[in-house]
């Protein structure tokens, strides 16, 4: 059955009873788009195999097949409203004609229907790559067919060469008109490949070839370069591993490295929410084998349960497809089987209890680390106020201080050009003052005229 909202194959196209054999690295699959005719190179055969396709991103589960795990292909829903991929659900019933959920009769695919036009939209909008060898196009998944068909240069269609019947990539055989199936030696490795399959070695699997990276300018091996891109290179733009718990640094690598080096605030949420990661899929597969393990304890007490094996004997349309094994014929063997499975029984929904205890620890100590965050961001964030003020008020210190120096350059300047003529008469004055304060002394040493001393008048009448 075709899928849905996919046009119907064009009937003017060529098609051979026996396809020719398509290179290792082309996938092969039953569900497959018919031989395209290509108006220089003649038919070539463009199998895409829909489940082998690699999806971009993450995939909704609700659009999983529950049998194979992948996004559904051409879905198909059962009575019961389980919706499977419909090669999937004919192999199932094909075993056993029931629904390999809930195990309710289904003897025909014609008892099914198409699914709602929006799961088939939804479908159509994933993201997928090209399924081609050294083609890393990527497209929605309704126009991955139309991309291998007319544009996809990486397409094997048929050589140059009328007498050879070997494929080639389509831009080698657009660009050549010569057979390219000749042996030619890798320069780098010494390999022998052929001339079409060269370009192939080099960016796939030649461990000499190497090339420049465009971010870092380190030689790295070709084939290695989108792994050198996603992990070493130090340029390459990045975010710190634990932005899952919060962080906002994203930047070039090495410095993310120098972030997580000298400590990320949001570590300590990021391991806790790894811890908590962790414990729930040891929940879950304590789940798993606590009900297998019920299932199994169910089986056996059914089977010892004379009723039950009374009516599955009158049961005689299920005996092509038994549920419950036959009993054992010893019930002491059924009552060791008792004795070890429910205490393990036990062990495990303790086991259960007790990490479900832990989980709720770890979440109030993850809630208790949020509230801690958000005290430190508030703090941050007010020290980062403060800064600001602090910033402009330095700025304005600066500002002043430089005003005023150049004040004072100024008037230092004005001052200097002002005392230089006026410097000689200054000192003229300054050498009248002293040479005046020198006469009076002078003159204040040497008795005065019409005076006399004290002592002069008295000494002839001394007795």
């Amino acid at each position: 059955m075709p899928p849905p909202n996919t046009p119907e194959e064009d009937p003017s196209v060529i098609v051979s009873a026996s396809p020719p054999a398509l290179p290792s690295s082309r996938r092969v699959s039953s569900r497959s788009i018919g031989p395209i005719e290509l108006s220089s190179q003649g038919s070539a055969y463009v199998e895409i195999d829909y489940p082998a396709l690699e999806y971009v991103g993450p995939v909704d589960d609700a659009l999983l097949c529950p049998i194979c795990r992948n996004p559904l292909y051409d879905p198909l829903t059962t009575p019961c409203r389980h919706t499977f991929c419909s090669a999937c659900l004919e192999q199932s019933i094909e075993v056993h004609s029931i629904c390999p959920i809930d195990r309710k009769p289904l003897p025909d695919l014609w008892d099914c229907r198409l699914p709602p036009l929006i799961v088939n939209e939804q479908l159509d909008r994933l993201k997928v790559k090209c399924p081609n060898t050294g083609c890393g196009y990527e497209c929605s998944r309704e126009h991955i067919a139309g991309h291998c068909e007319r544009q996809c240069q990486y397409t094997p269609v048929r050589c140059p060469d009328p007498g050879c019947t070997e494929l080639v990539a389509r831009g080698l055989a657009m660009s050549e008109n010569q057979c390219l199936h000749y042996d030619i030696s890798c320069k780098d490795c010494g390999e022998d490949v052929t001339a079409a399959e060269f370009q192939v070695h080099l960016n796939l699997s030649c461990d000499k070839s190497t090339t420049e990276c465009t971010q870092c300018h380190q030689q790295v091996v070709r084939h290695r370069m989108g792994l050198h891109k996603s992990r070493d290179c130090p340029e390459e733009q990045t975010e710190c591993r634990w932005h899952e718990a919060g962080c906002k640094v994203a930047d070039k690598r090495r410095i993310v490295q120098q972030h997580e080096e000298s400590g990320c605030m949001f570590e300590g949420i990021g391991r806790l929410l790894t811890l908590r990661t962790n414990d729930c899929e040891t929940i879950s597969a304590l789940a798993k084998t606590i009900g297998d393990l019920s299932s199994r304890l169910a089986t056996l007490e059914a089977g010892r349960s004379p009723k039950h094996q009374g009516g599955r004997r009158r049961g005689g349309d299920n005996n092509d497809r038994p549920v419950v094994p036959p009993p054992a014929p010893d019930d002491g063997v059924q009552a060791c089987l008792e004795e070890y499975i429910l205490p393990r029984v036990e062990n495990l929904e303790n086991k259960l209890e007790g990490m479900q205890q832990r989980m709720m620890e770890r979440e109030e100590q993850h809630s208790l680390s949020l509230q801690a965050v958000a005290h430190l961001n508030d703090q941050i964030a007010e020290v980062n106020n403060k800064l600001g003020v602090l910033n402009m008020h330095t700025t304005w210190l600066l500002n002043r201080q430089r005003q005023q120096s150049q004040v004072q350059q100024q008037r230092a300047g004005s001052g200097a050009g002002s005392e230089s003529p006026s410097e000689s008469p200054v000192v003229s004055r300054s050498t009248e003052t002293d040479g005046a304060r020198a006469g009076s002394s002078e003159t204040s040493g040497r008795p005065q005229p019409g005076h006399r001393r004290s002592g002069e008048g008295r000494t002839g009448t001394r007795l």
